[in-house]
């Protein structure tokens, strides 16, 4: 498995997992909505983009467990 395709596996299960459209991750991630477009397509991305990405997929992941949490006192304190 290639860097790219290593990638390309990463970011499509993470748009699986939270129901992200593609171009809505792109934006947000690296503000390129083309992006998994052009991953799909066969070209390569460099590597800072491919961090922003990991990035993104992190950050994202730890903001939806701390609403997760959030949500789940709230209801345990009503």
């Amino acid at each position: 498995m290639t860097a790219q395709d290593k990638i390309r596996s990463e970011i499509n299960a993470f748009l699986k997992r939270t129901g992200m459209l593609p171009t809505q991750f792109g934006i947000l991630a690296v503000n390129d909505k083309t992006l998994m477009s052009r991953l799909n397509a066969g070209r390569g991305l460099s590597l800072e983009t491919a961090e922003k990405a990991r990035s993104f997929m992190r950050s994202y992941r730890k903001q939806r467990a701390v609403k997760k949490k959030a949500r789940s006192e709230s209801r345990a304190a009503a």
